[in-house]
């Protein structure tokens, strides 16, 4: 009796060493799936390593970027025109009015002289706005060359200079003809012919320049008519400008003036058309 007393506590001491056992055991397996579990449900929902949150905030710092480079753009944009167009038309407009004022013959031939003389100064303008240009948009349309941008605005501005001078070189023509002045409309009307101009001259000028973008952008048909609507608003205060130079009794005041409206129309264009440049970049 005493041996089997033995055996059966043996046994129970025994089985009871391997239920502590197993549960140590199965504590350590569930520890462990626990963990293997929160690990793929980590990795599940990780991606590259990046956590959930991470993950959905890198589309919104990438836009935001984004966004913040075309900003970038567009300052630089409207900074290099406003900048190029004071210095280009003003080296123009002073330019023609030094080798205007040295022809003699004030009668046909002199206007028509003075007429190419001002269609090739165009060229300076053109230089300066091209690669001012170039250098603004480069960075975000790296295939489109410097000298493809240059050649294609000096075209447009040569084109535009020809049909922005035929109007006053006909009726200084047909001052000579009739001996006559032609009375000159009041400013407001003056304002508006200019806007109208301006239209004009932008798609004028912004064609040979739309040949270029539509090789390398998409919806590059949008330049032209940026281009329309910013001249549209940027004309008038050119003209503007001159006509309140003219009143001016100090040559400093009339350079002065004519400075800031050539400044502030660079201003007006820039922004006006460099907001269609940033929708470009983005297609781009």
């Amino acid at each position: 009796m005493k041996a089997i007393e033995g055996q059966d506590s043996h046994r129970r001491s025994t089985l009871r060493y391997y239920q502590r056992l197993g549960r140590s055991r199965l504590g350590v397996a569930k520890s462990t799936t626990g963990k293997c579990v929160k690990n793929a449900q980590f990795y599940n929902t990780h991606s590259l390593g990046m956590p959930l949150m991470m993950k959905e905030e890198v589309p919104q710092k990438a836009m935001n970027t984004r966004m913040s480079n075309k900003n970038v753009l567009w300052l630089r944009w409207t900074i290099a025109n406003a900048l190029s167009e004071a210095v280009g038309l003003g080296t123009t407009f002073t330019t023609i009015g030094l080798l205007t004022a040295k022809i003699e013959d004030r009668q046909t031939m002199g206007i028509l002289l003075s007429f190419a003389i001002a269609v090739s100064c165009g060229a300076i303008e053109a230089t300066i706005v091209g690669l001012a240009q170039w250098w603004a948009m480069h960075p975000w349309f790296p295939t489109i060359r410097r000298l493809a941008w240059w050649r294609a605005t000096s075209i447009g501005a040569l084109v535009g200079y020809i049909l922005g001078y035929i109007p006053s070189t006909l009726m200084s023509i047909g001052e000579v003809a009739t001996q006559t002045p032609t009375a000159e409309p009041p400013q407001w009307v003056t304002l508006i012919l200019a806007a109208g101009l301006g239209a004009v001259a932008g798609a004028v000028l912004s064609f040979a320049q739309w040949r270029v973008l539509r090789r390398k952008v998409e919806r590059a048909g949008l330049w032209i008519p940026a281009n329309m609507l910013a001249w549209a608003f940027g004309m008038p205060v050119i003209f503007w400008g001159m006509d309140v130079a003219f009143t001016m009794s100090a040559v400093w005041q009339s350079v002065l003036v004519i400075g800031v409206a050539l400044l502030a129309a660079g201003v007006i264009v820039g922004i006006i058309h460099g907001r269609c440049l940033m929708i470009l970049a983005g297609e781009n």
